[in-house]
């Protein structure tokens, strides 16, 4: 706990705005997954959030925090690569980061070469990839198989 306080407290003071930290607002709740979430939906309550995020992994407790904030008018914004979550994130936000989208997302927003870069990569080689399958389908297809020749057989 002192070591996230301490960085919540860093980050206020490099942007200027010492007066705007409180170490009260950097807690731990627990570790249980629904006493978790009683505890976030019951702050979603009283604080009237403006806005969620809801970044990472989900289990169960998705569809209930995304349900709170919704009630509570929230705006907001998920993004998980667990596919059973998904649609409950599609459902109950206005926003929502699909699997490699999250990943993504952050190389977007920094701009830094270095991960646009990979990003691009990534997708070149997800596309040549995807080509390489295909062709293989068609020519498998029309049982063409001299090119199985090129590749070792283990």
């Amino acid at each position: 706990m002192p070591i996230a306080q301490e960085i919540v407290r860093e980050a206020h003071y490099s942007v200027g705005r010492p007066d705007t930290y409180d170490r009260n607002n950097v807690f731990y709740l627990t570790n249980v997954q629904f006493a978790y979430v009683a505890g976030v939906n019951g702050i979603m309550i009283r604080e009237r959030m403006a806005t969620n995020f809801f970044m990472g992994f989900f289990a169960a407790e998705a569809l209930l925090m995304t349900e709170t904030g919704n009630a509570v008018g929230a705006v907001q914004i998920a993004g998980t690569d667990a596919v059973t979550q998904i649609p409950f994130f599609i459902t109950t936000c206005q926003y929502t980061l699909i699997g490699e989208e999250l990943y993504a997302a952050s190389a977007y927003l920094n701009r830094e070469p270095m991960l646009l870069g990979n990003l691009k990569a990534q997708d070149y080689f997800k596309f040549l990839i995807t080509s390489i399958v295909l062709l293989g389908a068609i020519l498998a297809t029309f049982e063409i198989t001299g090119l199985t020749l090129l590749l070792p057989e283990k």
